[in-house]
């Protein structure tokens, strides 16, 4: 995702957003903003997604296949948080691990 960001000035770090900014819908991997944003906050978030490209059918791929793979496999939490961060957030805050 680094090499995507460039030196875009209106696209977020990942490393050092506020938490709750993205959404995630776990049986299809897409990626929203929280729908609670101010319209500023908003506005980058939907610019984040689209110069990096976050809801790719490439990166929807990878997050279903990793949540997948955590429910199907009866796989512990430690393995999704360690895999894929986001995931694990995301299945955390909608109380699902």
């Amino acid at each position: 995702m680094n090499s995507r960001k460039r030196e875009y000035s209106d696209v977020l770090d990942p490393f050092s957003m506020a938490p709750d900014l993205f959404f995630l819908e776990l049986s299809t991997g897409h990626i929203y903003p929280n729908p609670d944003l101010d319209a500023p906050q908003m506005r980058r978030v939907k610019e984040t997604i689209k110069r990096l490209g976050l809801d790719d059918p490439l990166c929807r791929d990878l997050r279903t296949r990793r949540y997948q793979d955590y429910l199907e496999h009866s796989l512990p939490a430690v393995y999704l948080k360690e895999k894929s961060p986001f995931v694990w957030y995301e299945a955390d805050r909608q109380g699902l691990l």
